[in-house]
């Protein structure tokens, strides 16, 4: 155990950072297909926060919050391997979070661009030796902005790298515990109607409503004054406001609310299972300030509630499950939408040729990056990336039973992970957002269930004390 200024013994070591991330000039900003300009200014700043834990035997891990739309695979790769050379933290224990904000910038160029002889621009997928890794992307083709884009993602690594470092050199002896309130705030956005599923407001399809609270305290401390730094999440899309400017959305305020309400401590959010939950209404900054304001209440409410201690060891596993996916349109069929599609459909069908031309096949699977880590026996935090829908989490806790925290959006970004049940329903997410990314097709109906047997094996191996 370590030992605190008292003499006394205590599981863990804790420490935290937190930086601004806001970008100092315009870019194109991601979540929104329909934007046609660079951002324009700043709503709110947005942020990157670390926590740095270290259990008895001195075993570090690191859990990142991100307000960007999605942590690629290239950005993590990236961050794990300084961690590792510059801190000794193994990429295994390092868990990197995007909060999702639709109202943040573009941190990824997927893409070249290249004139061809006849004059024409066309953008050729950068070849990394692997067609599996090379995402979809229809940015703008401006130089000088494709060029902060990837400054920004330089120093996003710099900025998160020198963020754990400054969480390590804060270490000091910490008491953990866990709790989780409820709230309602979210809603599925998969309406059912005689036309199909449509996206938008459905109260009677599922939700989740557990916002899971970490609570980093002094040693002994059993009241919110003594809480340094403060982990919570909740399944709820970040996209309620159409904005050209840079913004955290509802997560943002309520980070922010909470840390007002803390004082000194820093609110570290870990976005949820949303790929089809949204808050509603969202007409007004009002309402979304609201949905923030429900979220802090709940995070208020497990906090007044016994909280349960969270002892270590704490164990880590990273690893990545291929995802199945229909094939992919035939070469003629792409070269057709390359003359008669839309924007969309044109980038993406050019895109996908481009790939076939590079590799000689369109790749039918991806791998699906997932993430365990293991608090003892008392807290198990299971970490998917894209945009797992609901249904994981409402199925991956009714199974497994205790504390098990869930986690989207982590380590990669991918696309929408549909349950079995919605892939026959069709609508946005496991169906026609397929049209704006690099994937072959619709996941295949197995997804779920190879999905859930990892996610068992992976909260097994972590559960399990060493030895």
């Amino acid at each position: 155990m370590a030992e605190s200024n008292d003499g006394r013994m205590w599981d863990w070591r804790a420490g935290s950072a937190t930086a601004v991330i806001t970008p100092e000039h315009p870019m194109w900003m991601a979540g929104f297909g329909a934007r046609d300009r660079p951002s324009s200014g700043v709503h709110q700043e947005i942020h990157a926060k670390v926590l740095v834990l270290e259990d008895t035997a001195g075993t570090r891990t690191v859990i990142a919050s991100l307000e960007i739309l999605f942590v690629g695979r290239e950005l993590r790769e990236d961050i794990v391997s300084a961690c590792e050379s510059r801190h000794e933290i193994p990429p295994d224990h390092v868990l990197l979070n995007a909060s999702h904000t639709h109202q943040g910038p573009v941190t990824r160029t997927a893409t070249n661009i290249v004139e061809r002889d006849d004059g024409m621009v066309e953008r050729i997928p950068k070849n990394n030796e692997s067609a599996h890794f090379l995402p979809f992307e229809y940015y703008s083709d401006d130089e000088i902005l494709r060029e902060r884009t990837e400054s920004y993602a330089d120093r996003l690594v710099n900025t998160v790298v020198e963020l754990v470092g400054d969480a390590v050199e804060e270490l000091s002896p910490a008491e953990l515990r866990y709790g989780r309130g409820r709230c309602a705030s979210a809603m599925s956005r998969r309406r059912p109607t005689t036309e199909g599923v449509r996206n938008a407001s459905h109260p009677e399809g599922p939700y989740d409503p557990d916002v899971p609270v970490l609570a980093v305290s002094d040693p002994g401390g059993d009241d919110v004054e003594t809480i340094r730094t403060l982990v919570f999440g909740y399944a709820s899309h970040t996209s309620s406001q159409f904005l050209y400017e840079y913004s955290g959305d509802w997560a943002g305020y309520a980070q922010a609310f909470l840390e007002d309400r803390l004082e000194d401590a820093t609110a570290l959010f870990l976005m949820g299972c949303a790929g089809d939950q949204k808050p509603y209404p969202q007409e007004t900054l009002e309402q979304i300030k609201a949905h923030a304001r429900a979220v802090v209440l709940a995070v208020e409410a497990a906090l007044d509630s016994p909280m349960r201690p969270v002892r270590g060891p704490i164990q880590a596993v990273y690893s990545e499950i291929d995802i199945q996916f229909e094939g992919p349109p035939s070469a003629e069929m792409l070269q057709d939408a390359v003359e008669n599609s839309e924007a969309r459909g044109h980038w993406r069908a050019t895109h996908l040729l481009s790939v076939l031309d590079e590799y000689g096949e369109i790749p039918t699977e991806y791998p699906l990056a997932m993430q365990a880590l293991g608090f003892g026996t008392d807290l198990t935090l299971l970490a998917m990336a894209g945009e797992p829908m609901v249904g994981y989490a409402n199925r991956l806790k009714d199974e497994r039973g205790g504390s098990l925290w869930m986690a989207g959006y982590s380590n990669d970004a991918f696309t929408y992970v549909p349950t079995a049940r919605s892939l026959p329903a069709g609508g946005y997410e496991p169906a026609s957002v397929i049209e704006i990314t690099a994937l072959p097709g619709p996941c295949r109906r197995d997804v779920e269930e190879r999905v859930v047997a990892a996610a068992h094996a992976l909260a097994d191996r972590v559960e399990t004390p060493p030895g």
